[in-house]
Order: structure tokens, then sequence, then C-alpha cells
């Protein structure tokens, strides 16, 4: 048996999920977030510091929904600044350079990180995607 969700909400009001961007310093997470939103590359950027977050509206089968993406920095030295954002994330992202094998190998190590601060519960299924970037 199925759960059926019905929409409650108003028909002006987007939906808000929340994406987090997770993966090591210098994947390129700020671009691919930069890329998504604005369809713009800058190969100039620097590495995020903290925590930074930008807003883009999507249509799906005639539903609005308003994706805020968490750009996470991914040095470790700033862990504690990102862990907090993970609570009340609808989706995570885990993302690492195509051409850094380090990167793919710390996948785990991001998605634990991830299910341990976001407070998911063991065995609940959670939505990832596993993003290669800098191709």
């Amino acid at each position: 048996m199925s759960a059926v969700r019905h929409n409650t909400r108003s028909p002006n009001k987007n939906t808000l999920l929340k994406v987090v961007i997770l993966g090591d310093g210098g994947v390129g997470k700020s671009c691919l977030m930069n890329r998504f939103v604005s369809n713009q590359f800058d190969e100039h950027s620097f590495h995020t510091i903290g925590v930074e977050f930008l807003n883009k509206d999507v249509e799906i089968d005639s539903e609005t929904y308003t994706l805020q993406i968490w750009d996470t920095a991914g040095q470790e030295r700033f862990k504690t600044l990102r862990t907090p954002f993970y609570r009340g994330s609808d989706i995570c992202m885990l993302t690492y350079a195509v051409d850094d094998r380090v990167s793919f190998k710390n996948l785990q190590m991001w998605k634990n990180e991830f299910l341990y601060y976001a407070d998911i519960k063991e065995n609940s299924q959670f939505p990832f995607i596993v993003i290669g970037n800098k191709v």
C-alpha cells in the first residue's frame, strides 16, 4: 500500500526544497551551483568560505518548486560552519572532480557526515545524487 501525498499549499505558493552540495574542496561545487542558477561560469572563482546559497525556481508537471541550493566549503577547517546547514535538507548532491580520484573515494565520508549531522534516521531512505564535475 502506498501513501498518497495531497497538495495542501496555496495555489500561488511554491514548494521549497533544500538542496545541499557536498564534496572535497576544489571539486567545483560553487561553479556547478552558479552555472545551474544563473547559467554563468567564472573560471576565476575562489574557494567558498563557510556556506553560501542561491535560489532557483523550476517547473515540473505544471508545479513550481523553489530549490534553495546550499554550497558548502569542502575544507575540513570549515566543518563546524557547514554541518548545522544539513538539517532540514530534502536532497544531498555528492560532488567529485573526475580528474581527482581521491575526491571520488571521499564521497562515502561526505555521505556519512551528512547523514550524521542532518539527523537522518538509520535505514531511512534519503535522496542522494552523485555528480562527476570538471568534464
